[in-house]
């Protein structure tokens, strides 16, 4: 199969917000590759936007959708947190 057609770019909702998942073959690995390019800063602590990699498409779709959510929950909690302080 050509690379380009295994190429694909889709948005999808997490947490509520727009994010434009990227997500390609890479057939030396035999691994499904996803990334959210413009929110790779959410997914590794560390600043870096490693893709994340799984067996089949929609799991790697599901994978980076599911850590994408849990850090932007955590973010907003966070906020919350610092906001009800700054009221006292």
């Amino acid at each position: 199969m050509d690379e380009l057609q295994q190429f694909e770019r889709a948005r999808f909702d997490v947490a509520g917000q727009g994010v434009t998942i990227t997500s390609w073959y890479e057939p030396e690995k035999t691994r499904w590759r996803a990334n959210a390019p413009a929110h790779g800063h959410l997914l590794n602590h560390s600043g870096g936007d490693a893709p994340i990699t799984a067996a089949t498409r929609q799991k790697a779709i599901q994978d980076i959708c599911t850590r994408l959510e849990k850090r932007m929950k955590e973010i907003e909690a966070s906020r919350q947190t610092r906001s009800s302080r700054d009221y006292r």
